[in-house]
């Protein structure tokens, strides 16, 4: 083989390897910009990830209604006779008068849902869960049941003319 055709080789073989290597060069480049790309994707499906569960938090359970003031749902109603919390509520909240006789009723709707995350007994709490248990529900949506028929209740109590504060 001549010694100008193995230069001519060299050469050429020299100059593929410099055109990969710009090449190379190049997707790298872009290889970079896209894990930019992928790294805001993922910031944004995060942040979307992390908005969808606020939205969600804040939705009442089946047993209520959203709307204000949060009425029981029909589901809420049988719980709510399944537990005989009309009866219980009526009692309790005739026990309560003097504490609440100055709460106005959206303090009575938060001393209420206090009441019912935190003075319940054991056998109550029992009852919860089984009820619970038995429509197929989280507890909570027991306790959201619980709770505002104990807020009707210590509302029924007040005098007619403060029931429209």
């Amino acid at each position: 083989m001549p010694e100008w055709l193995s230069i001519t080789i060299v050469l050429a073989l020299g100059g593929i390897l410099v055109r990969i290597g710009m090449w190379i060069q190049k997707i790298d480049g872009r290889l970079g910009a896209l894990e930019t790309i992928k790294t805001s994707f993922e910031n944004f499906k995060d942040g979307m990830l992390e908005f969808k569960g606020e939205v969600l938090a804040r939705l009442p359970p089946a047993s209520v209604s959203s709307g204000s003031p949060m009425r029981l749902t029909a589901l809420g109603q049988q719980i709510s006779k399944k537990l005989q919390l009309t009866e219980w509520a009526a009692e309790l909240a005739s026990d309560l008068a003097l504490e609440v006789e100055d709460k106005r009723p959206f303090e009575l709707d938060e001393f209420s849902d206090d009441y019912v995350h935190a003075e319940l007994d054991d056998s109550w709490k029992a009852r919860i869960a089984e009820c619970a248990y038995d429509f197929g529900i989280r507890e909570d949506s027991v306790l959201a049941v619980l709770k505002i028929v104990l807020r009707d209740a210590l509302i029924d109590l007040r005098p007619k003319k403060d029931k429209g504060q």
